[in-house]
């Protein structure tokens, strides 16, 4: 009997029993019934009943094995990913590669990219072709450093923290990375990687100086500056654009301190005219920031997460002056009549508009939402999209957690006065915001957030820029600020007054119920509250959708009865 297999040299058994490799030939195998199986490796088993006549029969057998293997075509999208299946390197895609049958698990690997494991359930003798595989970009782990450390880093518009730091980037995309600190010019750049799993960013920052000129009274006084003492008491000074503590001190008079932020290319102007100790304390002496009483039985460390002690505020007032604007002014509006305000009770006022972070202790499930993929819900950017009524209620929680009394209670829908003399958190009355942005620390009523006149000239607020074109239908020609959406509330010098953001970034609430009529009683108006009921709320202050004249000047008056996207609070209330 001979014996031939395809393919070639398939192990022949008969009975059991190992004959060799096929072919076989002149084998000698007695008549009758038998078993006859061929085996080859990565082929099906070959098995039949075969029936030897005998009797000097010369007789034929073919074992035709069929593959136990199938073919896989595997495509990945970029192509030259190497494919490995338990450790082994078996191809480089596009692979067309014969797999045993079964299931089976490959990896494609390719530099930049994240690994994608490939199952495959393979049928003998058929091919299998897997959809193709989009192979996802690897994010690369950027390290920003700044030379000083400390530095503000923003990515694409959104803060991210300060240097050293790290952060993932998208490959093959530009990013824009913008580093700052007080004190020193910004520096942006715009960054694309590439190859590498970890790169490496460092700047190094230019000092931002302005110039400040000191007069000084009376001649014998010393004057110190951030605490240390200067050669000389008056004159000129190069510092740091940052805010800076300016002090003058005398035997036998009262010591004088000023807070001042110089600006690149402007000269700013410090008078100290010391008061003998026994004289009274002139009405006109620089705000004093201040804390909420640490006689409250609620722990203070509980009520802000910045400061420990409660919102940063200024004490104001008394005070008089004259509100609105001139009916040449360009840009007025009809509802912006100039009157005279006097305020008789100090108050203080918040140094920056309530964040997200410090809503979110009042009510954690809030968020200021995303426009076009930025977002507006930082826990350092203002907190948006609330009511009237929801930072009412804001204030009466952080009242509650400093130990005053509320100054609002709900009334049906919204929320009345309980106390209008109470020393409760509230929204700012119109006129102390009014006084708080326009007269605070300058020599002349101020008509826009910046000194001198539109468009702004330095970067100074976040207000509608070029970074905000796709976003916004009116921006400032030529300004650029960073932050398309909302910024970080301390993202900017301060003002004249010490406070963040009293123009740009977000519009502000108002205690005030609207009246566009405004001032048209004559006379001195004492106090202003606001009418006693409307359905309206005035709103002061330009946000980051402004780029327009008229909104952007101070005086103008806005209303709302919703929650808007470029809206927030900041907080006030009496001294005692």
């Amino acid at each position: 009997m001979d014996i031939t297999s395809t393919p070639d040299d398939a192990e022949v058994f008969l009975d059991g029993k190992i004959l060799g490799n096929a072919p076989l030939a002149e084998l000698s195998v007695s008549g009758g019934k038998h078993e006859l199986r061929c085996v080859l490796d990565r082929y099906q088993q070959w098995q039949q009943e075969i029936d030897i006549q005998g009797q000097g029969t010369h007789q034929f057998v073919h074992c035709e094995l069929q593959p136990a293997w199938g073919r896989v075509f595997v495509v990945t999208n970029p192509a030259g990913a190497t494919v490995l299946e338990g450790g082994r390197e078996i191809g480089i895609t596009p692979l067309s590669v014969e797999l045993d049958q079964g299931e089976h698990e490959l990896l494609l690997q390719k530099a930049g990219y994240a690994p994608f494991t490939l199952k495959v359930d393979v049928e003998p003798g058929k091919t299998l072709t897997p959809p193709v595989v989009t192979l996802e970009q690897k994010p690369v782990q950027l390290s920003l450093r700044s030379t000083p450390v400390g530095a503000k880093v923003t990515f694409d518009g959104s803060s991210q923290g300060n240097t050293p730091l790290k952060i993932s980037l998208a490959r093959g995309r530009g990013h824009t990375i913008r580093f700052s600190m007080a004190g020193y010019e910004p520096i942006e750049k715009t960054v694309t990687v590439g190859d590498g799993d970890n790169q490496e960013l460092a700047v190094t920052l230019k000092p931002e100086l302005g110039e400040v000129n000191v007069t000084v009274s009376p001649q014998e006084a010393q004057l110190f500056i951030d605490g240390k003492k200067q050669k000389k008491n008056s004159g000129s000074f190069t510092l740091t654009a940052r805010k800076h503590s300016v002090e003058a001190r005398a035997d036998g008079y009262r010591a004088e301190k000023q807070a001042v932020t110089p600006r690149k290319g402007e000269s700013r102007k410090l008078v100290f005219n010391l008061q003998k100790k026994e004289a009274p304390v002139a009405s006109a002496a620089p705000a004093t920031t201040v804390s909420p009483p640490v006689s409250s039985p609620v722990p203070v460390a509980a009520v802000t997460k910045q400061s420990g002690k409660g919102p940063e505020m200024i004490r104001l007032g008394p005070a008089a002056f004259t509100m609105g604007a001139s009916r040449r002014e360009p840009g007025r509006r009809a509802n912006e009549s100039e009157h005279q305000v006097e305020i008789t009770r100090p108050f203080l006022l918040g140094v920056h508009e309530i964040t997200n972070g410090e809503f979110r202790r009042f009510r954690d499930g809030h968020r200021s939402g995303f426009i076009g993929g930025l977002t507006l819900d930082g826990d350092q950017q203002p907190v948006v999209n609330i009511s009237w009524q929801d930072a009412a209620r804001y204030c009466n929680w952080l009242s509650e957690r400093q130990g005053l009394k509320p100054f609002y209670r709900e009334q049906g829908n919204t929320l009345v006065v309980v106390n209008p003399t109470g020393n409760g958190y509230r929204l700012p009355f119109e006129a102390e915001w009014a006084f708080a942005a326009r007269m605070v620390g300058r020599t002349q009523t101020g008509r826009y957030p910046w000194d001198g006149g539109f468009p702004p000239r330095t970067r100074n607020g976040n207000y509608a820029d070029e970074s905000a074109r796709t976003i916004v239908p009116v921006i400032i020609k030529g300004y650029f600020d960073g932050f398309p959406l909302s910024a970080p509330v301390d993202s900017f010098p301060r003002n004249m007054g010490g406070f963040f953001d009293l123009g740009g970034n977000v519009s502000e609430w108002c205690h005030d119920y609207y009246s566009p009529n405004a001032g048209a009683v004559s006379g001195k108006t004492v106090d202003p509250t606001g009418p006693k009921s409307g359905s309206y709320h005035v709103l002061r202050g330009s946000s980051w959708r402004d780029g327009a004249m008229t909104e952007l000047r101070l005086s103008f008056r806005g209303y709302s009865n919703k929650a808007k996207d470029s809206l927030g609070f900041r907080v006030a209330r009496y001294v005692k």
